[in-house]
C-alpha cells in the first residue's frame, strides 16, 4: 500500500485488501467502522481517516491472485456499481503492468547472469589460447609472447609467416583472444583454396548490379569486423 509516495508494510492477510486476496471477490465497504475487517491500524499510523473502500483482486494471465487494488474515501456518497466496474478495468491493466515488469526483472537478472557467465567463459578461452598452446620457454618463445603482448591492442595488420606445422594459427589465434577484439567475430580464409579470379570479391564483397544478375555479398573483411580477419 502506498499513500502520499510513502510505502507502508503490513501482514497481507489483514484488512479489506486482505480479504480480497484471500476471496479473490470484489469488496465494498460504505461505513468501515462497521466492518470488522477493516484494519484500523493503518490509519494510525498514517494519521489518515478511512470512510469507505472498494477494492477488487488483482489477477495474473493464469487467473491467479496476485495481490488487491482498491480505492478510499469517495468524494460524494459511497462507490457504486459503476465504480466496481470501473475499478475492475484499471486492476486488470495493473496487473498486467505489474506482471510485464517482474518479466522484465526476471529477463535481466537472467542476462546479467549469462553476462558473468560469458565473462568467465572468455576468461577460459582466453587462457587456453594464449597460454596452453604456446609451450615452451626458450628465447624464442619467449620473444614470440612479447610480440603477442605489444601487437594485441594494436589495429595494424600483422603477417605471421612460417613452415607448415609451426603454429601460425595459434599466434593468430593468441593474437584474437587476448586483445580487444577478442569477442568478436573470427573469420578464418584459406587464401590459397580461392582462385585468383575470385579473391578481391571474397575479401571486400561486391555490390549489387557489379555484373548482370549479381547481388550485394558483403566479403570476409566486413564480416569480421569489430574482430578478427585471419588469412591463411
Amino acid at each position: 500500500m502506498a499513500l502520499e509516495s510513502a510505502p507502508l508494510r503490513f501482514d497481507a492477510r489483514r484488512g479489506i485488501a486482505g480479504a480480497v486476496v484471500q476471496t479473490g471477490i470484489t469488496i465494498n465497504v460504505p461505513d468501515v467502522r462497521q466492518d470488522s475487517r477493516f484494519y484500523p491500524a493503518i490509519d494510525a499510523r498514517t494519521g489518515f481517516r478511512t470512510r469507505n473502500i472498494l477494492a477488487v483482486p488483482l489477477r495474473n494471465h493464469a487467473g491467479e491472485i496476485t495481490g488487491a487494488f482498491q480505492v478510499l474515501n469517495k468524494q460524494q456518497g459511497t462507490f457504486i456499481t459503476e465504480d466496481e466496474e470501473m475499478l475492475k478495468a484499471v486492476a486488470a491493466q495493473a496487473a498486467i503492468a505489474i506482471e510485464t515488469a517482474q518479466l522484465i526483472g526476471g529477463l535481466q537478472q537472467q542476462r546479467d547472469a549469462l553476462l558473468v557467465e560469458n565473462t568467465q567463459l572468455w576468461q577460459a578461452v582466453e587462457g587456453r589460447y594464449f597460454q596452453q598452446p604456446l609451450l615452451g620457454n626458450s628465447p624464442l618463445i619467449r620473444q614470440v609472447r612479447r610480440l603477442i603482448e605489444q601487437l594485441r591492442d594494436s589495429s595494424v595488420e600483422v603477417l605471421i609467416t612460417g613452415e607448415s606445422g609451426t603454429g601460425k594459427e595459434l599466434v593468430a589465434r593468441a593474437l584474437q583472444y587476448t586483445s580487444g577484439r577478442g569477442r568478436g567475430p573470427s573469420v578464418a580464409v584459406n587464401s590459397a583454396a580461392l582462385p585468383s579470379s575470385l579473391i578481391e570479391s571474397e575479401l571486400f564483397g561486391i555490390e549489387r548490379g557489379a555484373a548482370t544478375g549479381v547481388e550485394r555479398r558483403i566479403g570476409k573483411f566486413e564480416s569480421a569486423h569489430g574482430g578478427y580477419a585471419i588469412l591463411g
